[in-house]
């Protein structure tokens, strides 16, 4: 089954390295890997499974986030925060990005006209004006 939205914007997620998941962080990242993170397939545990109404029971399924049609404009948000077991964690890692002539052709399911090349604009970055205060701070 297939779902199709029009997007402007794409909230992708930080990939996990190895280091990581053994409490050390990773700083080197690449914005292409996030695009790859975003694009991978998952496979759907039992609770999130397809439940077909012809057999009468849940099946095993997987989905995956297809980019049929890249906008003019494209806005790309990172997933900073990670959760687990009742805990919060937020990536501080430093995120590579080209300024300009960034393709993305490679993540376009259908092969496009014209290949979808951007130029950075703009960055938001959070700054939090008092550490003690989880929630204050202002976008810049």
């Amino acid at each position: 089954m297939h779902k199709f939205e029009p997007i402007m914007y794409i909230s992708v997620p930080i990939p996990e390295s190895e280091d990581e998941k053994e409490g050390e962080s990773r700083y080197d990242i690449n914005l292409m890997d996030c695009l790859k993170e975003f694009t991978k397939e998952e496979i759907l545990d039992s609770s999130e499974s397809f439940y077909c109404e012809r057999c009468d029971k849940r099946c095993e399924c997987s989905k995956r986030i297809e980019i049929w049609k890249m906008p003019n404009i494209l806005i790309i948000h990172f997933k900073r925060f990670r959760y687990n077991q009742n805990q919060k964690r937020k990536m501080n890692n430093f995120i590579n990005f080209p300024i300009q002539n960034l393709d993305l052709s490679g993540f376009q399911s259908l092969e496009p006209k014209e290949k979808p090349i951007y130029d950075l604009f703009g960055v938001a970055v959070w700054e939090n004006e008092k550490k003690s205060l989880k929630i204050k701070g202002n976008y810049i």
